[in-house]
């Protein structure tokens, strides 16, 4: 895997990477560490990034529907375990707001 392409652009896969470091750490400060904001804040960086990922995936597929299917099983399947795990915590949940994106963007493909 290339560090840095030749356009100056990061792989796509260094920004899978980037995203899943940064979640990493946003949940260890949700659950872990709530005290240390820094930790909150550097998480913050995933989501942008994943819904860079995933318009890019969606605009380069064949089957667009099919795609949105496995993002939405993805989607559930992830949420549940960390519902479980952070049962106490009071965050806000923001997977409406990624529903709402790939409506907006069906729409216009």
């Amino acid at each position: 895997m290339e560090a840095v392409r030749k356009n100056g652009g990061i792989p796509q896969e260094g920004l899978k990477l980037l995203a899943c470091v940064t979640m990493l750490i946003d949940h260890v400060g949700a659950v872990l560490l709530p005290h240390v904001v820094m930790l909150r804040c550097i998480g913050r960086l995933a989501f942008p990034i994943y819904c860079f990922l995933l318009t890019q995936g969606l605009q380069h597929t064949k089957k667009p529907g099919r795609y949105l299917l496995r993002m939405g099983i993805v989607m559930v399947l992830s949420e549940i375990p960390f519902d479980l795990l952070c049962v106490l915590s009071k965050d806000f949940d923001i997977s409406f707001i990624r529903d709402e994106q790939l409506k907006i963007i069906k729409e216009n493909t």
